[in-house]
């Protein structure tokens, strides 16, 4: 999987053969700059391993969630508001 990161490094024209782009990961000569090597050289992250961080995170989130909902239904009082039926007519 490549990102790209296009034209962060110069708004004007190409870079010539002996310019280099002053982002993390940034190869001479070119202004794409791959996504995959910014976050590698920048972050020091690989990007195969974003699931593996990512995934306990969000289940731990949807359970916790999921718990405190089944917590409050179970156990928050319920206020029943009842309508004397004389008073309607």
């Amino acid at each position: 999987m490549t990102l790209k990161i296009a034209h962060f490094c110069w708004s004007r024209g190409d870079l010539g053969p002996n310019q280099a782009c002053t982002l993390f990961g940034s190869e001479g000569g070119t202004n794409v700059i791959s996504g995959s090597s910014y976050i590698s050289a920048g972050y020091g992250l690989n990007v195969d391993d974003l699931w593996r961080r990512n995934l306990p995170v969000l289940l731990a989130f949807f359970i916790f969630f999921q718990l405190t909902q089944l917590f409050v239904l179970e156990f928050y009082p319920v206020r029943q508001h009842f309508v004397d039926h004389e008073t309607i007519q």
